[in-house]
């Protein structure tokens, strides 16, 4: 009961296979191409966020090791920065306020702020805010 015909194969592909192969195959090319450049981008921020954040803990434990009267706005705006984070980053500045104050205990209260630009934007400053008590 063999029908001729009924098991013969195809031993070559149409145009329109071929096509639709070829626009997948570009489809998924260039997918693959954003996918990597948003994640390439995606790691940089995250580094950058992360070498901000280190700057600002880093500054902290200097300042936490300072006499308290030499804990002052100006004397804090003066503090260097990492050499890497100098190079990644432009107009890297501090910003700080210094306060005095009795509650719970008598202590200052210093906020750091670190701003600076990146590719001509500014960008949103890291704070960070803490005690030093006597």
């Amino acid at each position: 009961m063999n029908r001729p015909g009924l098991h013969r194969r195809r031993y070559g592909t149409s145009m329109a296979e071929v096509i639709v192969a070829i626009a997948l195959l570009g489809t998924a090319t260039v997918a693959i191409g954003r996918f990597a450049v948003m994640t390439k981008q995606g790691l940089r921020e995250r580094e950058l966020g992360t070498r901000l954040s280190n700057e600002l803990l880093n500054a902290r434990e200097r300042i936490g090791a300072w006499p308290l009267e030499q804990i002052t706005a100006e004397h804090i705006e003066e503090l260097p920065f990492s050499k890497s984070l100098a190079e990644q980053v432009d107009d890297l500045k501090w910003r700080t306020i210094v306060e005095s104050i009795s509650e719970p205990v008598n202590a200052l209260r210093v906020t750091l702020k670190l701003e600076c630009s990146l590719h001509g934007q500014t960008a949103h400053p890291q704070a960070l805010t803490f005690w030093v008590a006597p």
